[in-house]
């Protein structure tokens, strides 16, 4: 699932000049970043069996991961902050219909909803 981020960071900078393509590229990765540091430290297991991502990949966390990281780059413009901003977000939009687990609205809330095969929450 890695060439759809790379694709929406691309042709957000193809709309977008003057923002950085190296922030389009890691912006649209950064819940994926997020999840590797919170599996490594527990929060969310990497087990297949026990899939949780719904601090990384929810709707809510992805929202504010894209402002909190579009932010920083408040100096370059709306435009710029927009294209980062969107970047960051295309990964829930990105991730809605094909994520193996259906993803949460917002951590540890118990409404999931994409496509994907639907998890039991404790």
């Amino acid at each position: 699932m890695y060439a759809p981020h790379f694709a929406a960071a691309l042709a957000i900078k193809g709309r977008s000049p003057g923002a950085p393509l190296w922030a389009l590229l890691v912006g649209a990765f950064i819940p994926d970043l997020l999840w590797i540091a919170l599996a490594r430290i527990g929060i969310e297991p990497a087990q297949t069996s026990n899939f949780f991502d719904d601090w990384s990949h929810s709707l809510v966390s992805v929202a504010v991961l894209a402002t909190v990281f579009a932010s920083a780059f408040l100096r370059r413009g709306k435009p710029v902050v927009f294209a980062i901003w969107l970047a960051v977000f295309s990964h829930f939009l990105l991730d809605f219909p094909v994520h193996p687990k259906r993803l949460a609205l917002a951590p540890n809330d118990r409404n999931l909803s994409g496509m994907g095969k639907s998890h039991q929450r404790a």
